[in-house]
């Protein structure tokens, strides 16, 4: 899938896939333990500032905002995404963003 194409895909199938590359990038069982603690009952970044940061941690994405525009990345640029925000939206659009990318990731795992 193209970044249009998961950008297309509802929440629910993006915090899946978002699942899944934080399954894959906790190695260690620490890590394991403090993913179920992080998602709670439901794991939903794009609605959970605390699971999107624990994400972007685990994929350690690079986070930079910029004039009404959230960018994340993976290490030495493997891949990014850029999200637009007004206003006092800007951690809505870091938690879409962190999620996205997320997604992107999990179609390689």
């Amino acid at each position: 899938m193209t970044q249009d194409d998961v950008k297309q895909l509802a929440d629910d199938e993006l915090c899946r896939l978002s699942r899944a590359a934080a399954s894959y990038w906790s190695t260690s069982l620490l890590e394991k333990i403090d993913l179920s603690v992080v998602a709670g009952k439901d794991w939903n970044p794009i609605k959970y500032t605390e699971q999107a940061m624990h994400l972007a941690a685990l994929m350690d994405m690079n986070i930079c905002f910029g004039d009404r525009v959230v960018l994340v990345s993976e290490p030495a640029g493997a891949q990014s995404r850029t999200v637009e925000y007004q206003l006092n939206r800007r951690v809505e659009a870091l938690r879409k963003a962190i999620t996205l990318l997320a997604a992107d990731s999990a179609q390689y795992i």
